[in-house]
């Protein structure tokens, strides 16, 4: 008898638990596609150019801002010719 009183009262908090689990992530997701800030807000950095043709925002640290993307001994140089 204790044994079947332990086991629905696990299962009880068992639900309870994903329960809000489930409320706490559609909370989460809402927030984003209403483009919110999430509820664990986040140090950012960045800049934010508006070209011609859309919008380009770098969220790099300002230390990562300043690094090159491909450093001078990565790639190769490759000749094209154009053939008719």
């Amino acid at each position: 008898m204790k044994v079947l009183l332990l086991l629905i009262v696990l299962g009880f908090l068992f639900c309870v638990v994903v329960a809000v689990r489930l409320v706490w992530s559609a909370r989460h997701l809402f927030q984003m596609f209403r483009g919110g800030q999430a509820s664990r807000q986040e140090e950012t950095y960045g800049q934010t150019v508006n070209t011609g043709d859309g919008t380009i925002v770098d969220r790099r640290s300002p230390q990562d801002a300043g690094k090159r993307i491909i450093a001078d001994d990565e790639g190769e140089y490759v000749e094209f010719e154009e053939t008719s």
